[in-house]
C-alpha cells in the first residue's frame, strides 16, 4: 500500500504563471484519490434468465480483491422495468448480485450482462 505523506507547501499549491496545479500537488491528489477511491469493476453476461412474479436469481460475478463487509452496487447494462429489484452484497474474491420480480408479471429479458462494482471504505 502506498503511504501517503503530508502534501506540498501550501505556498506551492498553484503556478503563478498558467493557474494550474503544481506537478508536486498534481502528484499528492493523485495518490489520495487512488487511496480514497479504490474500487474494483468487473462484469459478467447470463443467458437465460426468466422470472416469474415474486421470485428471485441470484447470479455470482467473480471479482478478485472484493473483501467480505465492502460497499458492493450490481447493474444491468439494459434497462431495468418498473419492479425489478436489485441488491448485491461483497464476498472474498465475489460479489453477488439479486433480481427480484415484483413486477406483477414474468420478466424474461433472455441475456443480461451485470456488473458488479465494490468500494474500499
Amino acid at each position: 500500500m502506498t503511504q501517503l505523506k503530508q502534501p506540498p507547501y501550501a505556498g506551492s499549491l498553484v503556478w503563478q504563471q498558467t493557474g494550474m496545479l503544481t506537478d508536486r500537488w498534481q502528484e499528492w491528489f493523485s495518490l489520495v484519490r487512488r487511496y480514497l477511491r479504490a474500487e474494483l469493476i468487473t462484469a459478467t453476461t447470463e443467458e437465460s434468465i426468466s422470472m416469474a412474479d415474486g421470485a428471485n436469481q441470484s447470479i455470482t460475478v467473480a471479482l478478485i480483491g472484493a473483501e467480505q463487509g465492502q460497499v458492493a452496487l450490481g447493474s444491468l447494462d439494459d434497462a431495468v422495468p418498473a419492479g425489478i429489484l436489485l441488491s448485491a452484497h461483497a464476498g472474498t474474491d465475489e460479489v453477488t448480485v439479486t433480481l427480484r420480480n415484483e413486477s406483477g408479471g414474468a420478466y424474461s429479458p433472455g441475456t443480461i450482462t451485470v456488473r458488479a462494482t465494490t468500494w474500499r471504505h
